[in-house]
């Protein structure tokens, strides 16, 4: 395998001077030809031979000591060099490449800045940066081979201590290091380029880093969203330096090309640049260095590099996975206030937190005994009904507090010029403890449980570290000290603790994204000795975390629900399974007058996710609190809804996969899917659709065909698509929950009553199968046109109640409901379906844009063994129309398969079957 600089060398001995090209062609060799091959020459000349000069210079090769560098460099290639808005002389004089149309300064390529090889060691080529600061000397880049499908590469100084790397044997990857100069390639086994370093700069200076990868030609995915897609004059900017605005993104890229996958994380404890360019080079910029580690993961599908990635499985309790409701004072009252504000909790709360700020309040160590006596009432009361207390905790202390001076003792304070370092929170007073030093953390979180004790006499289920990038309300930041230095990086520093405040005479800037990590190792150390059942969710966290992360700072808008969620979908499948989405934002930016549909969208798709959060000041926006009873009442369905599907979240949990994913984690033989965003898949099972804007009244989805037959989740009705044309269109109302389940699936519904099965029989084969887990015990079941299977790994307390079951034979679709009489789940259970006795007949017709439905309810006096059923019959529905949505309400063992109900007054009158969550009216004859 020829390496990048033997290539580029082959290349260049082609074309090194312009001149050359013109030498070898004149006139008269034109004239001696016929007048076609003339004009064919002439085109060939004008058009190929240019552009095979601007395009040929950026593939990989290596450079003659004669003719090195030049500036015939794609544009979708071009590094910036020096400073915004810099003069073509200042541009020449740093040694970089000018163009005068563009006015813009890009490196040579190769570029003149780099590290080569000098005596036996490689030496910076250049005294000084593009910002003029002191270049050092020498410089390491070390491999480091993890395993057969990963790899490490580090780019240090020489006093940096690394992990020891171990060869590996049978790798799927080949490393190139580049002799002449510090560069590295990866390459699969056949040859297909992984990773190069090659085609940028690399500087490494004081305050000042700069090195590029490139992954793929193809499509790259990460940094907020899933596909990067850049147009030849654009490019995206990314700063990680956790922040009130941007704290849960993590540093990953993904790479496609000739049908696999690979990616990459990014390792810098201090803040960082990534700038994606049009041809998917990545330059990375740091204002600190020490070290940069790029890690390597092979793939080559989505699923085998999800895996690799993966640092740890995902070991949560259930419950976890309930609804969790909080309230948030936006500025500091008394306690009996908070207790009085609290009211009662929702119904549908699974935890709670009495408000946001309860540790800073109970800081303030001024609550008389009877304001504590009433709170403790309350959590005793909500203990009792078996709710958990998740218990917000910020890292900042307040001045002149117990823990104040406990930290103070401990000599884990921020300093800042030979003083404590003091910032604002909540508008007070607060310093900041340092959670990494590994032995006074212990004595510091005893001392914060024994304060906790001293207020609250329940056991605390968990804790959630809000705020802890950390905040410090009064810093702005400016560029007094930095070469290098814009806006987003501005933004990103400001809010926060000062970067040049200092814990043992280190700067914060240097690990400045060590800081919410530490305390989430710090909390989860100390409670793993002595209640190892307690949950730490953290605001921020680092790629070897695995518990919840929350989001904050969210307002709420059409554009943040979007962005949120693609960046979240990306989260996902990038390691980080819990995720969540701040249902209906958590600032005071909430109109529920003009917002309340956007509200409500908001939680039909935080309903999709395994964390589920409402946490917001005034408005409130958890369901009760929600302005209008219509709202309220589509709030709470949805949270129904979404508690009866929590057993199969968690069961995908329990394998170690992604709850939600993006349509290409599953279906990424057709590349359209890498762009999609509206919709995407819970499990491999279930698709869901949302509409992203407020006035959308029709979706187009796209239904994998690979999968031949997909059903409407909670109706049943029937859809089809092929590889000529896989999309359907639906119409689709503000509150409507769209899902559909692929055909050969078994969807369990766990309700307090019992389970409930959504059958989704193959076509061809008349089978499907499925499985939950609950706790610790896992159900599979199996199914045919005839029966149900169960297999319980152990005895469980939930009956099964219900089965619905979807039938298609490539002419008619039928939906059965079958009412089981509480069957007890034992080792292995058999269900038959029973066909009922007595029917009575409904006939739906519906326009000629949609399918005719023939619904037949059937009620039957039989014993309590006896099982009934419902059957209906609907055409197929061409996927070349549109159709319209049937997300009928699922049936409960008293329920008929169709339910009549008045619409409120809020709501408005639909057609039966067209939505899960709003009340339907219907017209049986």
């Amino acid at each position: 395998m020829a390496s990048f600089i033997q290539e580029q060398n082959e290349i260049r001995e082609d074309y090194v001077d312009e001149n050359k090209f013109k030498r070898k062609f004149t006139w008269r060799s034109v004239v001696c030809k016929t007048s076609v091959q003339g004009w064919m020459f002439i085109v060939a000349f004008a058009v190929i031979v240019p552009a095979l000069t601007y395009y040929l210079v950026i593939n990989k090769g290596s450079y003659k000591l004669v003719d090195t560098y030049t500036c015939y460099v794609n544009s979708t290639f071009r590094v910036s060099c020096g400073k915004v808005n810099i003069t073509e002389h200042d541009c020449v004089n740093i040694a970089c490449c000018y163009d005068k149309p563009t006015k813009k300064c890009y490196h040579y390529l190769p570029s003149r800045y780099s590290y080569d090889l000098v005596k036996g060691s490689y030496k910076a080529s250049r005294t000084r940066s593009p910002y003029s600061t002191l270049n050092l000397n020498n410089l390491k880049l070390s491999v480091n081979e993890i395993n057969s499908d990963q790899v490490s590469i580090y780019v240090h100084q020489e006093n940096e201590q690394l992990p020891q790397a171990i060869p590996t044997k049978d790798k799927n990857y080949v490393v190139n290091n580049v002799k002449e100069k510090l560069m590295v390639e990866i390459f699969r086994p056949d040859g297909d380029l992984l990773l190069s370093t090659a085609k940028g700069p690399l500087i490494a200076s004081e305050n000042y880093w700069e090195w590029t990868i490139y992954l793929s030609n193809h499509s790259i995915f990460g940094i907020d969203q899933s596909l990067i897609k850049l147009d030849e004059n654009s490019t995206l900017t990314k700063v990680f330096y956790f922040n009130k605005n941007d704290h849960s993104s993590l540093p990953v890229f993904w790479a496609y090309k000739n049908g696999k996958f690979h990616g990459v994380s990014i390792n810098h404890d201090g803040p960082i640049e990534m700038v994606v360019l049009p041809s998917n080079m990545v330059v990375l910029k740091s204002l600190t260095g020490g070290f940069i580690e790029v890690t390597l993961s092979v793939g080559p599908t989505p699923k085998l590099l999800h895996d690799q990635q993966r640092q740890a499985d995902v070991e949560v309790p259930s419950w976890l996975m309930g609804t969790h409701v909080c309230k948030k004072q936006d500025q500091y009252y008394n306690m009996s206030y908070l207790v009085e504000q609290f009211g009662q909790l929702d119904s549908e709360a699974d935890s709670y937190c009495i408000d946001e700020n309860l540790f800073m309040y109970l800081l303030q160590d001024n609550a008389d005994n009877k304001t504590n006596e009433a709170l403790n009432e309350i959590l005793n009361d909500l203990s009792s009904q078996g709710k958990k207390f998740l218990l917000s905790v910020p890292p900042q202390i307040l001045e002149n507090t117990t823990l104040y001076d406990s930290a103070k003792q401990l000599g884990l304070l921020y300093r800042f010029n030979d003083t404590i370092y003091r910032g604002k929170y909540l508008k007070k007073d607060v310093v900041y403890p340092d959670y990494s030093h590994p032995d006074n953390n212990q004595k510091y979180l005893e001392e914060i449980d024994t304060f906790l004790q001293k207020y609250i006499n329940i056991s605390i289920d968990g804790f959630i570290l809000k705020d802890n990038w950390p905040v410090n309300e009064d810093f702005k930041m400016d560029n007094s000290s930095f070469p290098y230095f814009n806006k987003k990086l501005q933004e990103a520093m400001s809010y926060t603790i000062q970067w040049n405040a200092t814990f043992n005479n280190i700067s914060h800037i240097s690990k400045h994204n060590l800081y919410g990590p530490a305390q989430y190792d710090a909390f989860k150390k100390y409670y793993q000795t002595i209640d190892p059942s307690k949950v730490i969710i953290s605001a921020t966290k680092s790629l070897t975390q695995i518990e919840p992360t929350i989001v904050q700072n969210v307002d709420v808008s059409w554009k943040n629900l979007r962005s949120y969620m693609v960046n979240i979908l990306f989260n996902s499948i990038a390691g980080n399974h819990l995720v969540s989405l701040p249902i209906c934002g958590d600032t005071s930016q909430y109109n529920d007058d003009l917002q309340e549909l956007l509200c409500l969208r908001w939680y039909i798709i935080s309903a999709t996710m395994p964390f589920f959060r409402v946490s917001s000041p005034q408005p409130w926006r958890n369901p009760d609190g929600l302005k209008t009873k219509y709202a309220q009442k589509i709030a709470k369905g949805v949270v129904d809804k979404r508690k009866s599907l929590i057993p199969y979240y968690y069961s995908i949990l329990t394998q170690n996969q992604p709850v939600i994913r993006p349509m290409f984690y599953d279906y990424y033989e057709n590349t359209i899917t890498f762009s999609m965003d509206q919709q995407y898949m819970i499990g491999d099972k279930m698709l869901v659709a949302h509409p992203l804007t407020s006035d959308r009244t029709k979706l187009s989805i796209y239904l994998p065909p690979r999968i031949e037959v997909w059903y409407e989740f909670w109706g049943g009705e029937v859809f089809r698509t092929n590889k000529t044309n896989p999309y359907i269109n639906i119409d689709i109302r503000p509150t409507d929950f769209l899902v559909f389940v692929a055909q050969g699936s078994i969807v369990p519904l766990v309700k307090d009553a019992g389970i409930q099965l959504i059958v989704a029989l193959n076509s061809t084969e008349n089978k499907a199968e499925g499985s939950i887990q609950i706790d610790d015990i896992t159900i599979t079941f199996k199914a045919t046109d005839q029966n149900v299977t169960v297999e319980s790994s152990n005895v469980i307390d939930y009956p099964l109640v219900y089965i619905k079951l979807y039938y298609y034979d490539n002419s008619t679709s039928y939906v059965s409901n079958y009412p089981i009489n509480n069957v007890n789940l034992n080792e292995t259970t058999f269900i038959y379906y029973v066909e009922p006795t007595t029917t009575e007949a409904s006939t739906t017709t519906v326009s000629s844009t949609t399918s005719t439905t023939t619904e037949t309810s059937s009620t039957t006096k039989a014993s309590s063994t006896t099982v009934s059923s419902t059957t209906s019959t609907t055409t197929e529905t061409s996927s070349t129309t549109e159709a319209s949505s049937t997300t009928e309400a699922l049936s409960t063992t008293e329920e008929s398969s169709t339910t009549e109900e008045s619409s409120t007054t809020e709501g408005s009158s639909t057609t039966e079957g067209s939505s899960t969550i709003e009340t339907s009216s219907s017209t049986k004859t």
